[in-house]
């Protein structure tokens, strides 16, 4: 089941063609455990990027949105962020990235933040930037849209 099916809702508005950022996702073709994420692992030291995290439950939400310049340090002190972390016991947090030029970050966090929502406030999340449609994680493309 995908995000988007557990979500209900695609996170991109109707009618805007919105990018693939291809989010990140395990070998197995799903979206990583937050407390089980080794950045460092995986190669993103000094790797700029956008991540998003949710949680899964009985009522799935959409959590935290960010840009980044170093996904392994963000990813690891997000896991410090009291206000993430309460989420966690909803049903367990998922955190996904994609590799985005710094130019257009604050342009897609700021889509993902009025689209989607986040419980937590990002501060820093664009507010001044045009917003940059992207497809929000598990959302499929409309093929309708080309």
């Amino acid at each position: 089941m995908s995000v988007l099916d557990l979500f209900g809702k695609d996170g991109a508005a109707a009618n805007v063609d919105a990018t693939d950022p291809h989010w990140a996702k395990t070998r197995q073709g799903h979206y990583n455990r937050l407390i089980f994420v080794d950045p460092e692992r995986l190669g993103l030291a000094g790797t700029p990027g956008i991540y998003i995290i949710w949680h899964a439950g009985v009522r799935p939400e959409w959590v935290y949105a960010a840009k980044c310049k170093d996904l392994a340090v963000d990813l690891d002190s997000i896991q410090d962020n009291d206000d993430v972390m309460y989420y966690d016991r909803q049903g367990g947090l998922f955190v996904t990235w994609a590799l985005i030029r710094d130019e257009f970050q604050d342009g897609v966090v700021r889509y993902l933040t009025d689209s989607l929502d986040p419980k937590v406030d990002n501060p820093a999340a664009g507010r001044k930037a045009e917003p940059i449609p992207v497809l929000s994680p598990g959302a499929k493309p409309d093929p309708d849209s080309k």
